[in-house]
């Protein structure tokens, strides 16, 4: 979220007449000042370590932390004439050299000196680095008009948002609302403090009334567009995104997050145009080439993908996410040696990286290093736990490390968190199998077949895949139709007649299973031929050698073998 900071005009601050919007007494300033950041001083040698503290500040030149110390000091009963006169002088001296006028350096505080010290409080308080300390001065004065309250009020509130005091904020926002005086930027701030805390439909009616008040409040637009965003209402944000972009031309995060919005949903074309003009706007910000990158990344343009992530390194080479993509980037290249430095140094610059330690856990599997895969699979788990990415990958580390009950357990959350992926339902199927738990084994079997929408060939190779599994653990009968399904989806495909063959061999049905290793071999040809002799010669029925000819003397010992009840390929 941005805000709208109320702008101090200096010139008529100065001008101000007594009595006026900004007459300021004589009395010692900081007395109404807020609790919370008025520093707390009762000891006398808290009074004189503050004092040398706040002199020394002010010479060396950092005027706003001695300001800070000083102004405290006065507000304080407890200070002697003399540690008074000392911290005055000290004032009017930094007060004189920013020629703020605060009349002769003498430590007596005055009308003119309080003018000068609330001059430079507005400052403080004015449209960049809002500090909650003076703007909590100013507000203590009493004689501020309802606008001039208004802008100190808002200012704060922007300052109290920076420390993540949201409540506060709205606290002060809430006030100038009451003021009367129709302050969009009130509005606009105090929806950024409600969306801050997660209260979405707060925040988009706050937007909706700074755009009702003022309809040309770009920046509004785009907050709200960022909470429709944030809510997966992507054409509504995009939207917003138009109307502050026809207003605000030259804002470069406008474009970035329309193209982000764009890319949600699949536009990728339009996503790379938004972040062109982001970069254009702004080369140098990091973020819309890691968006841009993002977009190559799943368009499977890994080179360009890499080149963008590479220049937001350049740009900024403390961004966690840009490390991030271009490890992800080299992961499903296969260069996993690559992706692992990187991601270790994704985490490095930031130990709650959740997708990073996932993307690491996938890559040290590639090395089959399954245990310290799901070591980075745990940890990314503690940071999200519902990433169905990560608990997914980790359930198959566990079956690897033939650990069933606990790749059922994370395959089990995944479904429970994402029901209508058919992945989990089938890599459970082969661990209830494993656990001879055949019934639940094919009912996960049937309900990965259901939910799969992939090519035609993929699922013939997943019916393939089920019913060689079942056939390896001796439920044949079971096995035969998911056979029978994959070769009618793929009816020339010498492995899955393969398949059927050994299906047929092991219930019995010796002369189908020979038509079958026949029509395998027709199909497969030569190579196929060999793999056939050999498992023969391996059984001892054939010892004439992988000539890759399928003859009379062969046709005899497959038929020798099948009647012997023997598994030709394992």
């Amino acid at each position: 979220m941005r805000r709208i900071v109320s702008i101090i005009l200096l010139g008529a601050v100065c001008a101000a007449a007594p009595g006026g919007a900004l007459a300021v007494g004589s009395r010692i300033p900081g007395a109404n000042v807020g609790p919370g950041y008025l520093l707390p001083v009762q000891q006398a040698d808290e009074i004189r370590l503050m004092l040398t503290r706040g002199l020394h500040e002010a010479e060396s030149g950092d005027v706003a932390t001695a300001m800070e110390l000083l102004l405290s000091l006065l507000a304080n009963s407890a200070l002697n004439a003399d540690e008074e006169r000392r911290a005055v002088t000290a004032i009017q001296w930094m007060l004189t050299e920013l020629r703020f006028e605060p009349g002769p350096v003498d430590g007596v505080w005055g009308r003119l000196t309080a003018r000068a010290v609330a001059r430079y409080a507005w400052s403080r308080c004015g449209p960049r680095g809002a500090t909650v300390f003076f703007c909590d001065w100013l507000i203590g004065i009493s004689q501020l008009s309802d606008a001039n309250l208004s802008v100190a009020l808002v200012n704060r509130g922007i300052a109290l948002e920076d420390l993540g005091e949201y409540e506060r904020a709205i606290d002060d926002y809430n006030e100038v609302i009451r003021l009367g005086l129709d302050n969009a930027a009130a509005y606009n701030n105090r929806g950024g403090a409600y969306q801050a805390l997660g209260e979405s439909l707060q925040a988009l009616e706050d937007f909706r009334r700074a755009i009702q008040i003022n309809p040309d409040y770009a920046l509004a637009f785009y907050n709200r567009g960022n909470v429709y965003q944030l809510l997966g209402e992507m054409g509504l944000a995009i939207e917003d995104y138009n109307e502050a972009i026809r207003l605000d031309p030259s804002d470069p995060a406008a474009f970035r997050n329309r193209g982000v919005a764009y890319r949600a949903i699949g536009d990728f074309d339009r996503a790379i145009e938004d972040f062109d003009a982001a970069t254009r706007l702004a080369p140098y910000d990091a973020r819309p080439f890691i968006a841009r990158g993002s977009v190559y990344h799943l368009l499977d343009d890994y080179q360009r993908a890499l080149e963008e992530f590479d220049a937001a390194i350049r740009l900024d080479p403390g961004n966690s996410d840009a490390y991030g993509g271009r490890a992800d980037a080299y992961r499903l290249q296969g260069q996993h040696l690559l992706a692992i430095e990187d991601f270790d140094e994704a985490i490095r610059l930031n130990p709650d990286y959740a997708w990073a330690y996932g993307g690491r856990g996938a890559s040290h599997m590639a090395f089959d290093q399954y245990d310290r895969a799901i070591e980075d699979f745990d940890e990314a788990v503690r940071l999200d736990p519902h990433d169905t990415w990560v608990l997914y990958n980790r359930g198959l580390a566990y079956a690897a490390l033939s650990e069933p009950m606990r790749a059922i357990e994370d395959y089990d959350r995944v479904i429970g968190l994402e029901p209508k992926g058919y992945g989990p339902y089938f890599d459970r199927g082969l661990e209830y199998l494993g656990l001879d738990e055949a019934v639940r084994a094919i009912r996960d079997f049937d309900m990965a077949m259901q939910l799969y929408d992939g090519p035609a060939e993929d699922r013939a190779d997943l019916l393939n895949i089920i019913a060689w599994s079942l056939y390896l653990e001796g439920y044949s009968a079971s096995a035969l139709p998911y056979a029978d399904r994959a070769l009618g989806i793929l009816p020339a495909v010498d492995y899955i007649y393969d398949t059927r063959a050994h299906i047929y061999a092991s219930l019995g049905r010796a002369q189908e299973a020979l038509a079958e290793f026949e029509r395998a071999m027709e199909v497969g040809g030569a190579d196929q031929v060999r793999v056939y002799q050999g498992a023969l010669a391996t059984h001892g029925y054939d010892a004439s050698g992988p000539s890759g000819t399928y003859g009379p003397s062969m046709r005899v010992a497959l038929k020798q073998c099948l009647q012997a009840g023997c598994r030709l390929v394992e």
